[in-house]
């Protein structure tokens, strides 16, 4: 990388790697980039290094393909932005609506799940987010937990559930099969094939399921359901008594597929408690640039970090 490109970085080869990718497609994202990666401590880079490391894995030779699909992701967001700074809330109200324009497409999906891996090392509040379930999530898993993800997407946080060693067996739902498809992959390509199972299920219509998990992960999902209300039910029922759910919503954060919204994490807090939840640990990470009183009174996007537990 040219050493006048984001100089912080020249210790950190895979982040270097993948910003050089993105600026040869989006030069004018440097501005963006030095922000992100300015003043951070050795330990954040080098979790972000860590992640940095398994996206290059993943992305293989067609790292260039994934920024370019990163560029699209962003213009789509801005899109995005528009019209919820316009209209005060996101374009779509509906499931349907958003399987119509984004899950049933699946070169757009495609697409879209290789522009939002590079986020995960990106976005301050994607690799934030990661961190809390990496180390106050994962950790707290008594030995032998039966873990389930609803809507596991691009994998990354599965495959680290299959480095825990808290848990005994991994499940995965999603509405997509594109989504499945690309956390197969991901899984595959860190080496993990056999250690999991992928199903193909709607969080708002269940299976008739007879087994209990330990754990639950509902990652950047409630935001697509026009129903989360619904959506907590089923994990509250899925869960074993003194289960954990770790919950990681983005709240004012519009997407082509995002449908609801909370004004904040407490008002988020309130809904998992209202589904007979305990909650045991909650955080907040702002988007890159913004504090948290910031993002909150501009309502810049944030993701609402939980962790709590069935009684």
């Amino acid at each position: 990388m040219n050493p006048t490109i984001l100089p912080s970085l020249a210790a950190f080869p895979s982040l270097a790697r993948i910003c050089s990718a993105v600026l040869a497609v989006w030069p004018d994202h440097k501005k963006f980039l030095d922000v992100r990666f300015s003043g951070l401590t050795v330990d954040s880079l080098s979790f972000a290094e860590e992640l940095a490391g398994l996206v290059v894995r993943i992305a293989g030779d067609d790292l260039s393909k994934y920024a370019d699909s990163y560029r699209w992701v962003c213009a789509n967001l801005l899109e995005e932005d528009l019209v919820f700074r316009r209209t005060g809330s996101y374009r779509w109200s509906s499931f349907e609506d958003a399987y119509r324009e984004v899950y049933s497409r699946s070169d757009y999906m495609s697409s879209y799940l290789r522009g939002l891996l590079l986020s995960q090392v990106l976005w301050a509040n994607q690799t934030n987010a990661f961190h809390f379930y990496v180390q106050r999530f994962l950790t707290r898993l008594k030995a032998g937990s039966d873990y389930l993800e609803v809507g596991p997407g691009h994998g990354l946080l599965m495959y680290f559930a299959t480095r825990s060693p808290h848990i005994g067996s991994i499940t995965g739902w999603d509405v997509s099969e594109s989504s499945l498809d690309m956390t197969r992959a991901t899984m595959q390509a860190m080496g993990a094939g056999g250690q999991f199972r992928l199903e193909l299920h709607n969080i708002l219509k269940p299976p008739s399921v007879t087994k209990k998990y330990d754990a639950v992960v509902v990652s950047e999902v409630l935001e697509h359901l026009d129903q989360p209300e619904a959506a907590l039910a089923t994990v509250f029922q899925a869960l074993k008594p003194d289960g954990l759910i770790f919950l990681n919503v983005p709240v004012n954060s519009p997407a082509p597929d995002h449908i609801y919204n909370w004004e904040s994490p407490a008002a988020l807090e309130e809904i998992v408690r209202q589904a007979g939840f305990e909650l045991v640990e909650s955080d907040a990470a702002p988007t890159t640039g913004y504090s948290l009183e910031r993002a909150l009174r501009q309502q810049v996007a944030v993701n609402a970090l939980i962790i709590a537990r069935r009684p």
